[in-house]
């Protein structure tokens, strides 16, 4: 959390691995952080060892050599979802 802060201080943007922080509180101080220096703060959630993506990769791979595979996900915006309505973003996928 404090690299995070150190880093909205310093008006840059901040991306953190999941979780965000490890308490609720911790994370609403990083959102108002971000908000009050109008700064974007997002989460990475890294899906590269879902079994989905473990088999989409090994399709792949079957197909034959491949440098590189980009796809799209869908995540569905709730609006009682805090994070969406306090940020405006919301989760950095890798796969």
């Amino acid at each position: 959390m404090q690299i995070g802060l150190a880093a909205i201080k310093h008006q840059k943007a901040v991306l953190l691995e999941k979780p965000l922080t490890l308490h609720s509180l911790e994370g609403q101080i990083l959102i108002d952080a971000a908000k009050q220096a109008s700064v974007p703060l997002m989460t990475g959630h890294t899906l590269r060892y879902e079994p989905v993506i473990q088999k989409i990769r090994e399709i792949g791979l079957s197909l034959g050599p491949w440098q590189s595979l980009r796809g799209t996900m869908h995540l569905e915006e709730r609006p009682e979802d805090y994070r969406v309505q306090a940020t405006g973003l919301g989760v950095l996928l890798e796969f």
